[in-house]
């Protein structure tokens, strides 16, 4: 493989003087065959023209990705549909009339013409119409459908800012297109409709409950990555065989009042600098035994001590899953260790359990 090319990253925001004269510059660099990062509502992506097999090579050599993880299309319409897909089941119409524009992912039959490194050799395709305008914005500019995954190094937390985007893709890529604080913060949800029943491979924002309501049967969860399963076994979707949105520094999981839990995070890192992640209350704190002493936070502190916590809080699911991978990124700046208190949402309790599994996972 040869040497990244090396590139002077610029963050191109709305509010620039130059704004139409920078985002037409992105759009030709894309259709030149390189890569830009773009916003989605749910994460920042990391574009290629879909019909490129070279552009979309330095996808997985910018971002260090596995060659057999596959990536996903973005569509702007209805319209470049028969170029990506080889065929559209009537469920999926469904679907996206409901969901899309939108953070729902759909497995269908890939076109012959789309080259296989898109879809990592498989003869399906994963595509998915983006609802953040710059998204939508960008693929009409370049008149074709864009292949993205997150716009991060591969296995860290995806991004859901600009500058995350830079500190891991500063010098290899040319344009970050900054569209702000992504709106949901995990990825989209991937259903697979190749086959009967239907099976959720990766949880997200549109839930199992949303999409049996939709189709008026049940839809089945993966229980086990591929890997866990078969490590044989061919990747169907992104985020399913290997370990991703992992920080530098230890996750581990709590349940809501455990303090068993508690009691092993302490005794497994000693007088850790705790990143907690927890529901504003915390009433598991209010009664921790001496030694528990250095988890207890403090929210009025002006500053992080080395054995004091620091936390996010949140008051509803959708708050903490759009913050969760910002939390992962700002804690490796002082904490040793991260706490995350499960989210019990029926909707998106899955996904944000999934994305710390995956975080926590050895």
């Amino acid at each position: 493989m040869s040497a990244q090319k090396q590139f002077e990253t610029r963050i191109i925001r709305p509010s620039d003087s130059d704004y139409e004269e920078s985002f037409a510059a992105a759009v030709e660099a894309l259709k030149a065959g390189e890569t830009v990062a773009f916003p989605t509502e749910t994460v920042y992506g990391l574009a290629a023209i879909y019909d490129s097999a070279e552009a979309v090579r330095k996808i997985y050599e910018v971002k260090g990705r596995p060659q057999d993880n596959p990536l996903i299309v973005h569509l702007y319409d209805f319209a470049d549909l028969d170029r990506v897909v080889a065929s559209c089941p009537a469920d999926a119409l469904r679907l996206w009339e409901e969901f899309a524009p939108g953070p729902l992912t759909l497995i269908l039959p890939r076109h012959p013409l789309v080259p296989k490194e898109v879809s990592a050799g498989l003869a399906t395709v994963a595509v998915r119409f983006p609802e953040h305008p710059l998204a939508r914005d960008l693929i009409q500019a370049v008149g074709k459908p864009l292949v993205a995954p997150s716009a991060n190094s591969s296995g860290r937390p995806s991004p859901t800012q600009a500058l995350h985007v830079f500190a891991d893709l500063a010098g290899k890529i040319p344009y970050i297109l900054d569209g702000g604080e992504c709106n949901w913060g995990l990825e989209s949800t991937v259903l697979d409709l190749c086959q009967k029943p239907y099976r959720i491979l990766r949880p997200g924002a549109i839930s199992k409950r949303a999409i049996e309501a939709l189709l008026g049967g049940s839809v089945l969860t993966a229980e086990k990555i591929a890997g866990e399963a078969d490590a044989e076994a061919p990747v169907r979707a992104p985020g399913m065989k290997y370990k991703h949105y992992a920080p530098k520094i230890p996750v581990r999981m709590m349940a809501p009042q455990d303090q068993a839990c508690l009691k092993a995070f302490q005794a497994e890192f000693k007088n850790p600098r705790v990143y907690l992640i927890s529901s504003e209350s915390l009433p598991i704190l209010s009664s921790l035994e001496p030694e528990l002493l250095p988890l207890v936070l403090n929210a009025e502190a002006g500053e992080i001590k080395p054995s004091a916590a620091y936390y996010l809080s949140y008051d509803e699911a959708k708050l903490a899953a759009q913050q969760l991978f910002a939390a992962f990124r700002q804690a490796e700046g002082f904490a040793t260790a991260i706490l995350v208190e499960a989210v019990k949402d029926v909707d998106l309790g899955p996904a944000f359990l999934n994305r710390l599994e995956k975080a926590a996972a050895e």
